[in-house]
């Protein structure tokens, strides 16, 4: 224990600094949510270490409006929305490559946006997410971007998955009632 008035040790709060930024979390809330997606974004050994844990972050909701080439459709966004929340994961162990990679593969998603998440315990933290700037109404997701969603939100577990769930079913109603009967 550090006493008020004594000097600390040389560096140690450097240090505790610099693994911070080296080694951010992100938060994720769409395919990524389940582990088997890492690979084909990092490749299998980077992927491996890889740690995900169901977090909500509150204030904000899933928008299907982000736009992906090859998609066939909608990708997920988020949109700020009081009173909502999206379930979704932390990832820790990203590496600089893995971040460098995935900063490649979500560059219509960057820059990265910095947010406070809660996990299923009810630890608070920072973390980073992806998320396009575009507005514009919700598109229609492509079945398999879904099933991928809704695969990762069960992985994770009930509160993940009843979370996309209730988005999917708003989105759904949403899109029917702006198409003509």
């Amino acid at each position: 224990m550090i006493k008020r008035g004594l000097p600390r040790r040389p560096g140690r709060r450097a240090a505790r600094h610099q693994v911070i930024r080296d080694t951010p979390t992100l938060f994720v809330y769409g395919s990524l949510m389940h582990k088997k997606y890492w690979r084909h974004a990092l490749g299998s050994k980077e992927a491996a270490a890889v740690r995900l844990k169901p977090a909500r972050l509150r204030g904000w909701r899933r928008w299907w409006n982000g736009v992906r080439r090859g998609y066939g459709g909608g990708v997920l966004n988020m949109k700020r929305a009081a009173g909502h929340e999206i379930w979704g994961a932390v990832v820790e162990g990203l590496s600089a490559e893995a971040w460098a990679r995935l900063d490649r593969q979500e560059r219509s998603h960057l820059p990265r946006q910095r947010v406070m998440v809660v996990t299923l315990r009810g630890k608070r933290m920072w973390a980073y997410c992806y998320r396009q700037r575009v507005r514009g109404p919700e598109r229609r997701p492509a079945a398999d971007y879904v099933a991928a969603v809704r695969a990762g939100a069960a992985w994770l577990g009930r509160a993940v998955l009843r979370n996309v769930e209730e988005d999917v079913a708003r989105l759904a109603n949403e899109l029917s009632r702006r198409s003509p009967a």
